[in-house]
This record gives C-alpha cells, structure tokens and sequence, in this order.
C-alpha cells in the first residue's frame, strides 16, 4: 500500500530525490529486491553517488540470496561483482562498507584467491583490523589449503592475543594438516618465504607454547588460554600423547592449581575427562584432593579454599561420582553441602544484591542431588525439600538466575502454577528472551491449569513476534542508510528465524485454543473462527518444513556425565516431539477454521436452494465456492492419519534423568488423551453430514442421517472413556497414608484434566458450528413454499424435510447431552480432587531430611566462632515456618488451578444449556 502510494507520486515528478528514497525504502520494508534494484538504479540515475550505487549492487545480493537454483545465483552475483570492480577500477571506493560488500560478493561465489588478494592488498589497508576480518583470512586461508600461511598467520595473532581460543584451536587445525602432508613441507624446513615462518612438527609446537608460556608467566595476570592450549594438543595426540607430553594428570592439577578457584574451572577441564579412564579418574581425585587440602567433613576454612571445593565437587559429579551412591548416601552429602552451604556464608564479601553469593554453588550441587534421589525413588517430597533450601538461598541473592530457573523447573514438577510463575517474574524473561526461554514456562501454564495466566503470555509472546518483525524493518532501512551491508543478510536472516520459530507458531496455535474459552455464544464463536486464517498456513507441510528451534537447552546448569546430559540426539527427539504436536493441533484448528466457513456457506446455500426451487431451477451443488468443502476434507484426512500414527508410532519420551531436559511435549498429554482427537473426528464428520456442500449426491438423506446416528453413538463411548481415564488418574493421587506420596501424580491430574477441558471446549465449539448449520436447516423448512412442497411430493414419497430435521435435531440433542454429562461428571471430580487435596495438605514440615543447621561453636578458635556467630542464621522455628510458607505456596496454586477449572466448566456448562434450548 505505502509502496502504491510513493509510485503514484512518482509519476507526477519522476526526478524526485526525497520520493525515490522514500520509494525504495517502502520496498526494503517488504523485500522486494528486483523493485529495490531498479528504483536504486534510478536514484543514481538523478544524483550519481556512491551509496545510491551501492543501494543497487546490495539489492543484486539480496536477489541472490533469496534465489533458491545455482543458476540464478550464478547470474545475479556476477553482476553484481562487475558493478563493484567498475568502480574499483575507476577509484571511487572510499568506505570501508563498499568494500567489505564486494568481499561478501566474492564469498558467496566461493572465490576465496580473490577475496584474500582483496585482503592483502591496497583496499585490504583501508579496513579496520576487525576480530570479524581476522577470522575472515583465517577461514580463507583454510579454503585455500594454505594451511603453512594459516599456521604462521595463527602464530602471529597468539603473540599478541595469548588467550583467543579460536586462534589455538585453528592453530593446531593447521598443524596437523601440515603434518598429514608432511611430503610437501618436507624440504621447507617451516620456512615458505621470507617472512613466512610456521611449524611442521609436534616438537615445534611444543616449543613454540613454551615462548607463549614463558610470555604468560611474565605478564601479571596469568590467562588461561596457554594451559588448556596443552591439555588440548594432547587430547589431539591421542596414542602419541604421553610419548611427547608425559601424564595428562599433570597438566590438569597444573591447570587446577592456577584456575581452580574462578568458575570457569569446571567449563574449562569438563572436555577433557574423557582422557581419563579408570584407574587414572581416581589418581586425578586424589590430586585435585591434595590441593584442596580438606578432609572428609570437614568445611572450607577461606574463600580460595571454598572455591577450590566447589570446583573439586562440580568435576566429581561429572564424572560420575555421585552416580555411585545410594539414596543415604546422596541424602548425607546434600545434608553436607547444606551444612557448607551456611558455614561459607561469611566468605560474602559483598552485601549487594545484584550479585551472586560465593557460596550459592553449594546448594545449586544440593538441588541436582535431590533431583537425583527423586529420579531413583519418584517421590516428589524431596524436590520439595530442594525448594525449602533454594527459596532461602534466593532470598538472600536474589541475582542468581540458577537459582530461579531450578526453582521454576522444581514448582512446575509438583504442578504449582502460581510459585512457579512468581519464579518466572523474577527471572526477567523479555524479548528474544521469549523465544530462546519461553518454553521453560509457557506452555505448562495452560496444562497446570491457569488459563488467564497461560493466555497473557500467549499474548505477550506473539505481540512479540509481531512487533520485532516490524522493527527489523526499520533496521534494514537503517543499515542501508548507513552502509552497514554486511548487517543486512544479518537482520533478514534474524528475520527469517523467528517468523519460522516453533515457539512462534505454537504460541499463535494455541493463543487460539484458548481465545476460544471465551466464547459466550455460537454467533461470537463463528466471528472469531473465521478470523483465524493464519491456522491453515502454520499446517501447511511447507511451513512446518521452515520450522526452526530457537530455544536455549544450555540455560539450566549442569554438572551431569554426558551420558545424562543433553545431547544432540535429544535436542532433535525433543524437537520432533514439538513439531509432531503443532502439526496435530494446527491442522486441528484448521478444521474447526474450515468448518466455520463451511457453516458459513451453507446458510448462503439455503436460501439460493429455496429460491432456485421456487422459480423452478435446478440448483447445481457446486454452484456454492467448493473452496472451503474440500480444504475441510482434506485436513479431516490429515488429521484422521496424524491420529493413526499417534496409535501406531507414539513418541518415546526423554529419560527424566536427564536433568536439562526441563519438561515433556505435551503431545505425551495427548497420547494419554487420545479421546480429544476421536471426539474432534466425530464431530467434523457430523458437520459434513449435515451440510449439502459437504455430501455425495449418491447418498440419500437417510444415509447421512444414519451416520450422524453413528457419529453420535462413538461420541458418547469416547466421553464415557475420557471422563473414566479421568476419575482412574485422579483416585491414585488420593494418597493419605504415607505422608511421602502427597503430592505425587498432582501435576499428571492437572494435566489430564487441563486436556478434559480442552476436549469440552472445543467440542463446544463444534455444537455451536452444529446449531447455527441447524439453524439455517430450522429456517429452510419454515420458509419452505408451498409450491416447493407440492414439487417435492411429485419428485419423492419418502424423503420429508420437516422429519428429517427432526430425527437430525433429536441426535443433537442427544450429543448436547453427551457434553452436559461430561462436564458435570468432570465439575464433580475436580470438587472431590480439590477438597482430598485440601485435606490432605502437601507435607509435614518437622518430617524434614534436611535440618537448617545451627553454628556449630565447639571450634578451638575464638575468632572464628565470633565470625560464625555474625552469621544469618534462623531458629528451628523460622525453619519450619519458611516450609510452611512454601507449602502454603503450593497448596494455594493447586487450589487456584482448580478453582479456575471449575469457573470454566461452570461458563461452559451455561454456554452448553442454552444451546440445547435450541
């Protein structure tokens, strides 16, 4: 439209250097490259200057981008190559962006001599000496197999940058390359040229680490870099490893000793314990034993000495020494770490609340061993008792997003919706943020239950996306502004990746869903399925093969071996899991969508039908747009196939221990509930049977009404089993004997009747759809002429419109019945689940495993007992009272959770009694 506009001013003044600007910014808005391309070529046409040039050569690039064949590319990006060598030949390039352009020109076609003649030469002086640059000759170099040039490039660069550590590993990339083709650096002795100087050999490389160590020591901070560069060339050597470098046991202590105290330690040396095998895993404990000088229960008496642990116990669990314990023993050690825990809490130094505490590490360790002990018992009593430790912990450094997100990860395990989205505020999570972390929360909002929560951050999330693909809009205007072409395929391909987010589509799928709770009538119900258009698209098997994980697995700490650990085996599980799901619920919505509009055209269709007959006209069926009939047929198949693979090929779920894994798809919900889909089925097939855009001319009336019947009578088994799966699942969970098994199985409940709720929702929204289609029949029978009854007793004995909207009516009723005995039989189970939940509480806060532990002053040392006493401490009382606190947290979220449930039903349950009013 503003494109439209700036044309159509341009034909009065087609010389006009504002609305030409103005006209080529409206395309870039809306990426249209061969228009950006040609209004540029104008612009420079009325004033000849370089960034009006470049604007064209830039839109040539993007053609080649968005081009899918070679042989476009092969076309576009010539062209575009001979427009920037026209002016380097002519000396007009000055800006330093023209001619990191031309090198993106050179990139793409993959002429990497040219680019590195480019970077060497005259032009290459005009740019800035970028890291960006930098890695540019790099990779080049690498393209080329010129791996000696690489290697005494790479040796330059670590000269003066001892601790980038692409540059090592590039290095020793090179290296070996160099030793592979040993024959042809044979004779060069590590000398090319003369300035060209690389080595060719292990010996070499080792001697030249030794000059970079020697500079290190010199320095008067140590890097790391260096040390972990000979950790790395010997987990390179492989078999050859000792026979050059000696015991990788001394190079890792050497490293512990110097780095053991900063965090990075555990990040450090976690790649290479798997140099370590057997008896050399417990020769390195005992090294690393020796240099944090403790003995067993014994706490850290310094700072340095409590740091030196915490790295000592983040490489032990690592390795798999926790995994070696028994239930007690796990118990004894996270009592330990709790004891450390309040003991190292004078080692605070600052009392700042934006910072992390020192020693908050010792109950984030505490947290994942009684995430341990519940994966080898399934009692969730004791990540309740990781709760107790980690809201007191965040109370006194609530900057430590660790321990909100475990807090966040453990509330969502008991099912607490209100704690674990009070969690969820506290960590801040705002704009792309949404995208990469948004999965942590979102979604199990709506399954625990708090749909107003759940539909705000629907909301919030695709106002989002929205929003961020306007502004990139205004940054890529910016950027051509500017010059900034490198920035552009940048912001288009950030673009690109969150309009294709999954996390995008099934926040618009499912802010559907739930907008449709809302619903107060079947005409609003007809209103606002119309409008979601964007359904069919989102389903669509060329969307779905766009779709792209954006989500941060990384986020939640982990000190697991990486046999329990997320791999990329369980990324990609995980993410099928997703994509299976919004397939499902898409195409599910698409039929709801499609029948809308079905309905829609059949009220249309009636009154042509009375008309045509009344004027003694043959109506031809198709004469109505069969656009929307066969979409519907079509997604029906779909969704009946998605059904049969869901029964014949059901997802395997993620090993819960694997402790980042955060929270299964909710596509296991819908195994488990598998009615929703039959019952959906059911009901677009009861649609189709009453709409005549819908049938087969060689069915007769009675047919269709016969299936209806049929349709009707599989509707009320599938209810019958949904609401017994229902009130099965919830009986396990009525536990009042053994204290420990409170709160197991809450969430599986919420769960199960969060998905109930969505099954009766939507099979609202279909009756509605099924009386405003016997509406339309309801008005045709009325209206009927009597010449039109007079025709059809000469043309049939046996068909009779006004009973067969009877015997049509009476199966409606009788499916409006169905509905009504469900919600009132799931209205009964969510009361009796909210009064036993009740009364039966969620713990018993002096059955604690792990005690809030006084100060122990039996020390010898005055001073120190003097220090211990300044230290925060809470009675026994205060103890029991945060755990009474917190129970009452989560008490309050199960009965808000069901409290809403209830509303719901009790809205629907209203909204489903005036329909049978009909």
């Amino acid at each position: 439209m503003v494109c439209e506009v700036y044309e159509d001013a341009l034909l009065k003044d087609p010389a006009n250097e504002e609305l030409l600007s103005s006209l080529f910014m409206s395309y870039v808005r809306v990426c249209d490259y061969k228009k950006q391309q040609q209004t540029a070529l104008a612009l420079h046409k009325v004033k000849p200057n370089n960034p009006y040039y470049f604007w064209a050569v830039m839109s040539i690039v993007m053609q080649a981008y968005q081009a899918n064949d070679e042989i476009s590319k092969r076309i576009t990006l010539p062209l575009a190559e001979r427009m920037v060598q026209k002016y380097i030949n002519e000396d007009k390039i000055d800006a330093e962006q023209e001619i990191q352009l031309y090198l993106m020109i050179l990139d793409m076609q993959k002429k990497y001599k040219e680019s590195l003649d480019i970077l060497n030469g005259s032009l290459g002086d005009k740019l800035h000496r970028t890291v960006g640059l930098t890695r540019k000759k790099i990779d080049i170099y690498f393209e080329l197999e010129m791996y000696a040039e690489a290697n005494s490039y790479l040796k330059s660069l670590l000269m003066q940058d001892l601790d980038s550590w692409i540059y090592y590993t590039k290095y020793f990339d090179s290296l070996f390359k160099i030793i592979e083709r040993k024959e042809k650096y044979l004779n060069c002795n590590g000398d090319l040229g003369s300035t060209l100087y690389f080595d060719s050999s292990i010996e070499e490389a080792l001697t030249f680490l030794n000059e970079l160590q020697k500079l290190n020591v010199e320095q008067k901070y140590r890097q790391r870099g260096i040390y972990l560069a000979h950790i790395e060339l010997y987990s390179r050597l492989k078999e050859n490893a000792n026979k050059y470098m000696g015991n990788i046991i001394d190079l890792l202590t050497e490293y512990f000793k110097m780095f053991g105290k900063k965090p990075c330690c555990f990040y450090d040396l976690r790649p290479y314990m798997s140099l370590l095998k057997d008896e050399l895993l417990n020769e390195f404990l005992k090294a690393l034993k020796k240099i944090v000088d403790l003995e067993e229960g014994e706490f850290p008496k310094s700072k340095s000495q409590m740091e030196y642990y915490l790295s000592f116990l983040q490489l032990s669990r690592y390795i798999g020494i926790h995994d070696l314990m028994d239930t007690e023993k796990k118990l004894n050690l996270a009592d330990h770490f709790l004891r450390c825990y309040h003991k190292c809490e004078i080692f605070n130094n600052s009392n700042r609340s934006s910072e992390m505490m020192a020693n908050d590490t010792f109950v984030i360790m505490m947290a994942h061993l009684m995430y341990d002990i519940w994966v080898e018992n399934n009692r969730l009593t004791y990540i309740r008792e990781a709760i107790v430790v980690l809201e007191y912990a965040f109370a006194l450094s609530p900057s430590n997003f660790h321990i909100k997100l475990l807090l966040l990860k453990f509330y969502h395990m008991l099912g607490a919706s209100d704690a674990s989205n009070i969690a969820y505020i506290n960590l801040e999570i705002k704009n792309t943020q949404l995208d990469s972390l948004g999965y942590l929360h979102t979604f199990q909002m709506f399954n625990e239950g708090r749909f107003q929560i759940a539909s705000k951050l629907y909301s919030t999330t695709v106002r989002f996306f929205s929003h961020n693909y306007r502004e990139v809009a205004d940054h890529l205007t910016i950027s051509y502004k500017f010059g900034s072409f490198i920035k552009i395929i940048e912001f288009v391909e950030f673009r690109e990746k969150l309009k294709y987010s999954i996390h995008h589509s099934m926040c618009i799928i499912e802010n559907h869903f739930i907008s449709l709770l809302d619903v107060d009538s079947y005409d609003d119900c007809l209103e606002i399925v119309l409008k979601m258009n964007d359904a069919p698209e989102i389903a669509s098997e060329s969307h779905l093969k766009k779709m792209i994980n954006n989500r941060d697995y990384s986020v939640l700490i982990n000190y697991n071996s990486s046999s329990r650990s997320l791999s990329p085996e369980i990324l990609n599980q995980t993410f099928s899991h997703d994509l299976r799901l919004l397939e499902i619920r898409a195409v599910l919505l698409s039929t709801i969508y499609y029948s809308a509009h079905v309905a829609k055209e059949f009220s249309t269709y009636d009154i042509k039908s009375i008309l045509s007959e009344v004027n003694g006209l043959n109506l031809d069926e198709k004469s109505s747009d069969p656009k929307y009939v066969d979409q519907l047929n079509l997604h029906l198949e779909k969704l009946k196939k998605l059904y049969e693979e869901l029964e014949s090929d059901p997802p395997i779920p993620i090993s819960k221990s694997v402790f980042g894994s955060f929270f299964g798809s909710k596509i296991f919900g819908l195994v488990k509930s598998k009615s929703m889909l039959v019952i959906a089925i059911n009901f677009i097939e009861l649609i189709q049977a009453m709409s005549p855009n819908v049938k087969n001319s060689a069915c007769t009336e009675d047919k269709w009404t016969n299936k209806m019947k049929i349709n009707a009578t599989e509707l009320t088994n599938e209810y019958e089993k949904a609401v017994a799966f229902c009130q099965c699942t919830i009986s396990k969970t009525i536990n009042e004997i053994d204290s420990s098994l409170k709160l197991e199985g809450r969430k599986e409940v919420l769960e199960i009747l969060t998905n109930m709720i969505d099954t009766l929702n939507i099979s609202y929204i279909f009756l509605s759809l099924v009386i405003y289609l016997m509406k339309c029949l309801q008005t045709q029978v009325i209206s009927d002429p009597k010449k039109i009854k007079a025709k059809r007793k000469t043309q049939s004995t046996h068909f009779n419109p006004e009973t067969n909207y009877k015997e049509k009516l009476d199966i409606v009723h009788e499916v409006i019945k169905i509905v009504q005995s469900s919600i009132n039989q799931i209205l009964a189970s969510i009361k009796s689940v909210e009064e036993a939940w009740n009364r039966i509480g969620c713990g018993n806060s002096n059955g604690l495993m792990l005690k809030k532990h006084d100060i122990d002053c039996t020390i010898n040392d005055t001073n120190e007992c003097n220090e211990a006493e300044k230290m925060r401490q809470i009675t026994a009382e205060r103890w029991r009272q945060l755990v009474d606190t917190i129970d009452k947290k989560i008490g309050d979220s199960y009965s808000g959770a069901l409290e809403e449930m209830i509303k719901t039903l009790l809205r629907k349950q209203i909204q489903i009694n005036k329909l049978s009013s009909f």
